[in-house]
């Protein structure tokens, strides 16, 4: 009735056989042979296949040599749907090509319902929460360094800080870059306990050899306590080898070239504060938590910050914990005030990495922090957790990178 062919209802085709077998089935050795036709054959009978007439082959217009002439064939007509005013097929226009689906399968049953459920139930990809937007979040006391990660990557703030989840181990037989921060510090902070329990003070051009024996003698004992294939990249890493000096000695050499001497060193000291920060709304306080590596007092009345980095120094330009624990202890130590902020780096082409070079250059980076800082913080609170690392390269080392989502969410 629809005018399409009913398959059901057209004739039988009839089929000739030939002689059949007393059973009356078709007797296949008693078929006659279909008839081969061929051209002329050799003179032993077989097809001559230099003879055989040439198949037809049908050309369009041809050049004055008798060549088919490609620039006059016909072109092949090319049906386009929709075009631009300027006469080009208007992609945006064309018909959708149909799409036909079957029947969909059913619902799967037992162990693998809940996880249908749970993908059948996520949110679209035009929710906002999709895209890590999850609204007004209430406010909280953070660390500088949770804040600094936030820079990193939003969505691996809200994993590690909101979410708390665990970070897969390293099945490596060395230590991964965390075992390997918090050991680097260990050692500083008893090397430089032990000098000051004997009643050194500042590390100067005189007494630079006995410090390097010490710290010698503290790295030992230290790398006593690991496997021996840690303890050797240790060794190299603090004490260095004949192709490069180790991080220890940047330390040690920084602080003898240094002219103003140490008056007391605060190790791995606590930097809690409700800080008064400005920023271009106005004045706001936070409240912050922090631990700095080091922090000297100095002879001439200033301070100075040191963070140890295993790895390279941070941008300067989105630096947040040397430039805010310098305003939380000009804040705690006034009126001492802030003279020297450094990276100590064990990677890249320097290892020691001023955050400023100069007073003006100090206020600008510190202004600057602050608004960064307030910045960080209302964008948490607004609940933005997007997968957008600042570095796509950070990745590779994200405990979170299977579970961020940042290739379907697209935003990066």
């Amino acid at each position: 009735p629809g005018g399409t062919p009913d398959l059901s209802r057209q004739p039988t085709p009839e089929l000739k056989l030939g002689p059949t077998s007393p059973e009356g089935t078709p007797d296949l050795s008693r078929q006659p042979a279909p008839e081969l036709k061929l051209g002329p054959t050799s003179p032993g009978g077989t097809p001559d296949l230099s003879r055989q007439p040439t198949p037809e082959l049908k050309l369009g217009p041809t050049s004055p040599g008798g060549t088919p002439d490609l620039s006059r064939q016909p072109t092949p007509e090319l049906k386009l749907g929709p075009t631009s005013p300027e006469g080009t097929p208007d992609l945006s226009r064309q018909p959708a090509p149909e799409l036909k689906l079957g029947p969909a399968s059913p619902a799967p049953t037992g162990p693998g319902r809940e996880w249908f459920d749970l993908r059948t139930s996520r949110s679209p990809g035009s929710d906002p929460s999709f895209h890590g937007s999850l609204g007004t979040q209430a406010a909280r006391t953070w660390s500088v360094s949770a804040l600094e990660t936030y820079l990193d990557c939003p969505f691996k703030f809200f994993a590690q800080h909101v979410l708390r989840l665990q970070e897969e181990p390293d099945d490596e037989e060395v230590m991964d870059p965390r075992r390997q921060g918090r050991f680097v510090h260990e050692v500083f902070e008893q090397f430089f306990r032990e000098w000051q329990a004997v009643g050194r003070q500042a590390i100067t051009a005189a007494n630079l050899g006995d410090a390097r024996r010490m710290f010698a003698e503290v790295v030992e004992r230290a790398l006593a306590r690991l496997p021996n294939a840690e303890a050797g990249l240790e060794r190299t890493r603090l004490l260095g080898s004949s192709a490069a000096a180790g991080l220890g000695e940047a330390v040690l050499r920084m602080e003898a070239e240094r002219p103003a001497g140490v008056v007391k060193r605060l190790l791995e000291h606590r930097l809690d504060a409700t800080l008064t920060i400005v920023t271009g709304s106005g004045t706001r306080t936070v409240s912050l938590r922090g631990k700095a590596d080091r922090l000297d007092l100095l002879a001439d009345g200033t301070f100075r910050l040191i963070d140890y980095k295993l790895g390279w120094p941070p941008n300067k330009s989105r630096a947040l914990q040397l430039p805010i624990y310098g305003l939380v202890a000009g804040q705690q130590l006034s009126p001492s005030t802030l003279g020297e902020a450094v990276y100590l780096a064990f990677k890249g082409p320097r290892r020691v990495v001023p955050l400023f070079a100069s007073l003006p250059e100090r206020d600008e980076v510190l202004a600057k922090a602050q608004q960064r800082l307030a910045d960080t913080i209302d964008a948490i609170e607004r609940g933005e957790f997007p997968p957008r690392p600042d570095d796509v390269y950070r990745c590779d080392t994200c405990s979170f990178a299977s579970v961020c989502r940042k290739d379907y969410v697209g935003d990066i």
